[in-house]
């Protein structure tokens, strides 16, 4: 199912009038910073995710994406059990609940980001869709 069907468009009917928390992803994959990643690529196949979010002591200390996976030099063999750490994003680029979709979209197209996180009820949760 298309993600896009779930979500109820404003009377403009542009995405960009959304707010943040209207476009959140409550189930987010999850690891610890010391799994290997090819146990972390495994675990993005299995669950059709685009993205990894790395939690250390109940919190999202870094995320590792299909993007990221294009500068690992795969063609050595100990790339396969580096921590995912070592190659994470960190810090996480975050954005606030009731932030525009539109605000988001420009601030991260400019700093060249992708896959924001944002907090509510102290879990985090990605904005971007799998």
């Amino acid at each position: 199912m298309d993600w896009r069907t779930n979500i109820k468009l404003p009377s403009t009917g542009s995405l960009a009038d959304l707010t943040v928390e209207q476009l959140l992803q409550h189930e987010l994959l999850e690891c610890n910073p010391d799994l290997p990643l090819c146990k972390a690529a495994q675990l993005m196949r299995e669950n059709s995710c685009s993205s990894i979010v790395i939690v250390e002591e109940n919190e999202a200390v870094g995320i590792w994406t299909e993007k990221d996976a294009l500068a690992i030099d795969f063609s050595n063999e100990a790339s396969f059990s580096l921590p995912i750490r070592v190659v994470m994003s960190s810090p996480i680029a975050s954005v606030a609940a009731g932030e525009s979709m539109h605000n988001v979209a420009l601030r991260f197209q400019q700093q060249g980001l992708r896959h924001p996180l944002t907090a509510m009820d102290s879990e985090a949760k990605a904005v971007s869709p799998r």
